[in-house]
Order: structure tokens, then C-alpha cells, then sequence
């Protein structure tokens, strides 16, 4: 055995050959021909026949535009950052330094440096829907764009053709966070955000297909310049992405373009499997939100069971549990994972009481996020910051959806709504004088 930690845990978990419905979408299979995980011989850097990717007219500007055509964009952009390039990338490319946008309140994370260095100040809804959205229009006319995230992180879809179409009346972009949405190119009846009217969307490829850790694309509508939206990527990018990553993405499309999603029905299948076993309405059906309480289990009690008897997930909380499904996942897969819930349920336990996942009303701004960010800050026990200036976001991960943003007001309420997430000494930095 060599010295490398990291190498020897992942070759061992690999050798377990766990059945694996958590990210990466390819679910530990994958149909690309070609092994490019680390493939010496194809990694290069910019050469006259490589490009460069923040460049036009390469043999990579090829590429992306088979997958504009794919994703019914008209431009596309490959990312080696993952969505969180992206979403960053799009605030700058879209022009909002210095103004005010309206986010869903399920805005991932990422989007809070974002906030910090282009000075936006953000208006959140706790609800997404075109009448929340129009009300919030007509109160603040100076809102600049709308960012919205659809899928969510569970699988349920925003009405983007209804958003689109308000935006285009009220004459602001919008914005749409697709990080778990990418497989949606591959079933014909879910169009992806800039086919159904979204000015610039951004998409994992690595959340959902069978993609290298970090693989993202952006999409643009018409009229928004290519050129422009490098520029942007640039500005949250690597100077030196890597070419395996960016020849993957490119493989993949073509590969599931040959062979589509052939597990379809078997997926379908087991959704209907799993209704009577807690399987929550959404509208993807490879995501499976699956409430454990109502059984009597939490979702971290799920999850260990599964765990030992070689599953993984991707998310346990105290109510449920998140399984990413991919398109390489076979009638046995799904049938050793009904037999294993089947199995933990057998245990007729009483039901738990679920429990809320969001704060009751969203915390009041103090500083904007410009100020949070350079902000003086100390760190205290989460117990201990009743009265303070969040000056980091606090949240659940996955998947990374703040509960509490920087700049906002830490009051007794939201203290004891956090404390059912977070353990009373839960470190969080606050802002000082």
C-alpha cells in the first residue's frame, strides 16, 4: 500500500462496490468508452489543436454548441467550476453590481461571495411562485433581475415558462439556478430554462450525468453575447481547466444522445414501489424524496441502516432522504433497495412528528452582504447569538441552501428554530464593532 490517505479510502469504497444513488450522477457507472478519470495521454493544456476555453471559434466552442443545440440555448459554455462558477459568473455577465435582485430563498450558497463582491443587494422570497413574484415587482420597482433555482434540491420544478414570461413584461433578466437539472435534456418532456424562456441558466453535469466532479455548462438566450459570458466565467475561473473534464462533458452528451435514458420504465416502476413506503410527490422522477418519519425513523437512521447494507445516499435530515437515481441503475439496484427499506420498516415503530426544514419567518438585513463580508467578525456557540449580525451563512448541507445569510439579524426566534438543525454550540461567525 502507498502513502496516499485519500487514494486508499476511495480504492477501498470502491472495491465495496456500494450501490450508489448520491452524486455523481453517473452512480459509480458509466457507458463513456473512453477511461478519461486519468487518462495521461489526453490531458493537454491550450495548444492550437486543444483552444482555449475562454476563447471563440476553437475546437471547444464546437462542442459547447452541440450542447446549446442539446439544451435548446442558444449558446452553451462548458464550466470547470461546477454551478458555483456559474452562478456567480451570470451576476457579473448580466450587469447587477451595485443593485438589487430578487433570489428564492433556496438561492444556494455559493451565490453569497457573488453578493459580497459585485455589492447586489438581495431581496428573498420564501415562496417562488409569478403572483409572489409580481406582488414583489410592483413593491420594489428597482429590482434589477430575478435568480430562481429550479429543480430544487428535492426534485420539484418552478413554473419557468410563467416567471419567463413575467420578466420579459417587467423587462429584467432572469436567472435560473439548473444544477440538478441537467438530465432533463435527455427527457423529452422536460425542456431545460433558457428552452422555456430564461435569459442565462446554469447546470451541473456532474450532479445528475455521468460527469467529472466540478463539470457545468451555462446556457444563454439570444442576445446575450458569448464573448461576454467568457469574460464573466473567467472572472470566477480557473486560467487552466482541465481538459479531461472538458472532453468528458463533451463524451457524454454524445454517448446519452446514442443511448438515451434505458431505465426509464424500471424507474417508474419503483417510484409507484415506493409511494406506500413515504415517496413524496416531485416532478423528477429520478430524484426520490422519501419521508422516513412517518414510518418512525429519522432520516439519519435511514440512512446508517442503508449504509450497512451497501447503499449510499445522498441526503438524510430528521424528517427524510434524498436519492439521486441515474440512468445507469438496473431493475436489481432498485430492487435491492426496496427489499432494504421494506426491511427497516418492518419494524412498525410508531411515527415521529416531522419536523419544519425553514425558519418561520426569514431574519431582518442589517449590513448588506458587502459589508457582512468585510466586516470585523468573532466566532461564538450558536446558543450564544441572540442579537448578532450573521457574518457567514449557516446551512444544512447538502444542500447548501442558507437558513441564515450574512448581514442578517440573529433573534431569539430564529436562534431556537436553528437549534433543531444545529447543535447548541454549533460555531458561527457573527459581525463586531
Amino acid at each position: 500500500m502507498c502513502n496516499a490517505p485519500l487514494y486508499e479510502a476511495l480504492k477501498s469504497l470502491a472495491k465495496r462496490q456500494p450501490i450508489r444513488f448520491s452524486m455523481p450522477g453517473h452512480g459509480g457507472q458509466s457507458p463513456l468508452d473512453t477511461p478519461v478519470l486519468f487518462a495521461a495521454s489526453l490531458d493537454f493544456t491550450e495548444l492550437q489543436e486543444t483552444g482555449n476555453l475562454y476563447a471563440e471559434d476553437t475546437i471547444i466552442a464546437a462542442a459547447e454548441a452541440l450542447w446549446a443545440q442539446k439544451m435548446g440555448a442558444e449558446n452553451a459554455l462548458f464550466l470547470t467550476g461546477g454551478s458555483s462558477q456559474g452562478v456567480r459568473s451570470a451576476l457579473l455577465l448580466l450587469n447587477l453590481a451595485g443593485k438589487k435582485v430578487l433570489f428564492g430563498r433556496d438561492t444556494h450558497q455559493s451565490v453569497d461571495t457573488a453578493l459580497a463582491l459585485l455589492d447586489i443587494t438581495p431581496l428573498y422570497l420564501q415562496k417562488v411562485t409569478a403572483e409572489t413574484v409580481q406582488a414583489t415587482l410592483t413593491n420594489h420597482q428597482d429590482i434589477a433581475a430575478l435568480f430562481v433555482t429550479s429543480p430544487s434540491y428535492y426534485g420539484v420544478d418552478l413554473d419557468i415558462k410563467a416567471l419567463a414570461s413575467l420578466c420579459k413584461k417587467e423587462g429584467i433578466p432572469l436567472i435560473v439556478d439548473e444544477a440538478h437539472g441537467a438530465h432533463y435534456a435527455f427527457l423529452t418532456a422536460k425542456p431545460q430554462a433558457v428552452a422555456s424562456g430564461a435569459t442565462v441558466a446554469v447546470t451541473s453535469l456532474h450532479k445528475t450525468l455521468p460527469a467529472m466532479g466540478q463539470s457545468a455548462l451555462m446556457t444563454l438566450s439570444a442576445g446575450l453575447p458569448p464573448a461576454a459570458a467568457r469574460r464573466a466565467n473567467m472572472a470566477f475561473g480557473t486560467s487552466s481547466p482541465s481538459y479531461i473534464m472538458l472532453a468528458q462533458a463533451d463524451l457524454l452528451r454524445a454517448a446519452l444522445e446514442r443511448d438515451g435514458c434505458p431505465n426509464l420504465d424500471a424507474v417508474h416502476a419503483l417510484r409507484q414501489a415506493l409511494i406506500p413506503l413515504g415517496l413524496a410527490d416531485n416532478d423528477d422522477p429520478y430524484r426520490l424524496h422519501i419521508m422516513t418519519a412517518p414510518f418512525g425513523y429519522s432520516g439519519y437512521e435511514a440512512r446508517g441502516f442503508l449504509h450497512k447494507n451497501g447503499i449510499l445516499i445522498e441526503l438524510a435530515d430528521k424528517n427524510s432522504i434524498v436519492c439521486i437515481l441515474s440512468f445507469y441503475h438496473t431493475a436489481s439496484d432498485f430492487e435491492t433497495f426496496l427489499k432494504a427499506l421494506k426491511s427497516l420498516y418492518g419494524n412498525n415503530r410508531p411515527p415521529l412528528r416531522v419536523q419544519e426544514t425553514e425558519l418561520p419567518t426569514l431574519p431582518a438585513r442589517i449590513l448588506s452582504p458587502r459589508s457582512a463580508f468585510l466586516a470585523k467578525k468573532e466566532q461564538r456557540p450558536l446558543k450564544s447569538c441572540t442579537g448578532c449580525i450573521a457574518g457567514q451563512s449557516l446551512a444544512l448541507f447538502p444542500p447548501g441552501t442558507a437558513l441564515v445569510a450574512p448581514g442578517e439579524l440573529l433573534t431569539k426566534e430564529s436562534i431556537d428554530a436553528l437549534l433543531t438543525f444545529f447543535p447548541p454550540d454549533e460555531p458561527l461567525l457573527v459581525c463586531v464593532k
